[in-house]
């Protein structure tokens, strides 16, 4: 099993952006690394440039490059956008079910994945995507293990399983962090560049969410590497991990050496839980709404 890294939000600027990637290029766990804005089309961090710096050294650091695309394209300025990146990638990972008959007409020689977010759920919905032209499969973390167990008996192409991280569980036209701030998605001022993140609780102060413009994001760090026999007997292929932006090699080397067997699981749950335990703050509501 090797260690894939899925998309994260590009909110956090190309700063941040440039450094997370040259850590994951200098990780030699890494083989497989997703890049791409999948939430919302208003960002516009990752340009040309800046996608083309980003893919060379992650492939001078032997890792390849698969362009992630927009989960809720509407516009054809969203297809365009996403098709100025993809071209550049060394495959693409499909998010939207739009954006999959696009991808075989205009780019049906390139390594096709077929995203977390087209929801496979059962054998026949996998072997269907797959004799679509796909090349790999990610499967959803809410995925039960019997279920997990049928599609990878039935399917020959190679699987690619979450494991790790803030998971990504609903995306929304509507941004939700310009509504924290009174704003209209039209109107956002862009403020989730100013709070990145942002942490929602229930009445018991308890943490439920977290989220990041229109995306919303489990509010723990899930972790399935307590399952990590099962998962190798099943012969999934990539570990995903959505890493925190901050932490990315202890939590790649941690997971790399539970999987080598070098670090007791045990060990490695341990680790996972003292890196992952981030402090946010929750954020109020400027307004009520319906």
């Amino acid at each position: 099993m090797k260690i894939s890294i899925g998309p994260i939000p590009t909110n956090f600027g190309e700063e941040k952006l440039i450094h997370f990637y040259q850590e994951v290029a200098s990780l030699p766990q890494v083989g497989r690394v997703y890049v791409g804005e999948i939430g919302c089309s208003k960002r516009e961090v990752l340009d040309r440039k800046l996608f083309s710096r980003i893919r060379d050294f992650l492939e001078r650091g032997g890792k390849e490059v698969i362009f992630s695309t927009q989960v809720l394209a509407t516009t054809k300025e969203d297809f365009k956008r996403n098709n100025r990146l993809m071209k550049l990638a060394d495959g693409v990972e499909v998010n939207s079910l739009g954006f999959l008959n696009f991808i075989q007409r205009q780019y049906y020689q390139m390594p096709l994945t077929i995203g977390p977010t087209l929801n496979i759920y059962n054998p026949i919905d996998a072997e269907i995507l797959a004799s679509w032209g796909a090349s790999q499969v990610v499967l959803g973390f809410d995925l039960n293990f019997e279920s997990l167990k049928k599609v990878a008996k039935s399917l020959k192409v190679p699987l690619e399983l979450p494991v790790y991280g803030h998971f990504p569980l609903a995306y929304s036209w509507c941004c939700f962090t310009a509504k924290a701030f009174g704003r209209e998605r039209k109107t956002c001022g862009f403020a989730c560049y100013k709070v990145k993140e942002m942490l929602l609780e229930n009445l018991e102060r308890k943490t439920l969410f977290l989220v990041n413009g229109t995306v919303i994001y489990s509010g723990k760090v899930f972790s399935l590497l307590s399952h990590l026999p099962e998962i190798e007997a099943l012969g999934i292929k990539y570990l995903r991990v959505y890493p925190l932006i901050e932490k990315v090699r202890e939590i790649v080397e941690t997971i790399d050496g539970a999987i080598s067997k070098k670090i007791p699981l045990s060990k490695a749950k341990k680790i996972l839980f003292s890196l992952s335990n981030k402090k946010l703050k929750s954020q109020p509501m400027v307004r009520k709404y319906d």
